[in-house]
């Protein structure tokens, strides 16, 4: 008992002196330190003041997207009417070919027999045209005078297209046969004649 009695003494000194020393060191604190459990003052109000709430950044909402947007064609052109086609030219009739080679040998002898300038003239565009030698054709104008210089043009062609003699073809001729039959004996073309009576006419003209 006096053992139990010691110690509880003791306990009750220890604790006494315990109170005593958070006593004097409450007293010993400055009064700004008593308060809120020895916390300064300045502390505890920047404790005490609320955190300001950050502010919320405002998005503005976004456009709308348009998904696979597609700007509408144009309407098509109307198409221009087609042009008509181009009608064919009609090949001369047999009496109009004939027609024309008649004006064209009129034309030919008219110039080359009243003027020796335009027969020479003739002779070196038949050579062009028909390929025969100036001195053959000088010949057979000799030969034959009645030819004339469309029939030593038309007389050649024929022959050389052909294949026969020039005497031939001019004898035909002084029989009384017209070019196109005399052509269409030898099966050659009678436009060929009338284009190159026509092609002699124009280098006449222009000499």
């Amino acid at each position: 008992m006096k053992k139990v009695t010691i110690l509880c003494g003791l306990l009750a000194l220890c604790t006494g002196q315990l109170s005593g020393d958070n006593t004097k060191d409450e007293k010993k604190a400055p009064p700004g330190l008593q308060k809120k459990g020895g916390v300064p003052p300045g502390q505890a109000k920047k404790t005490d003041v609320e955190q300001p709430t950050p502010a919320t950044a405002v998005v503005a909402p976004a456009a709308p997207v348009v998904v696979n947007a597609r700007t509408p064609a144009p309407a098509p052109a109307p198409a221009a009417p087609a042009a008509p086609a181009p009608t064919a030219a009609r090949p001369a009739t047999l009496g109009q070919q004939r027609a024309t080679l008649e004006a064209n040998r009129l034309a030919i002898n008219k110039v080359t027999e009243s003027n020796t300038a335009k027969h020479k003239a003739a002779l070196q565009q038949i050579v062009k045209q028909t390929g025969v030698t100036l001195e053959h054709l000088k010949e057979q104008d000799k030969r034959f005078p009645s030819a004339s210089a469309t029939g030593l043009l038309l007389g050649n062609v024929i022959a050389k297209k052909a294949g026969v003699k020039f005497s031939d073809v001019i004898q035909a001729r002084e029989k009384g046969k017209q070019w196109d039959e005399i052509a269409r004996t030898h099966n050659v073309d009678f436009n060929v004649l009338v284009q190159e009576s026509s092609e002699l006419v124009q280098a006449l003209r222009g000499s």
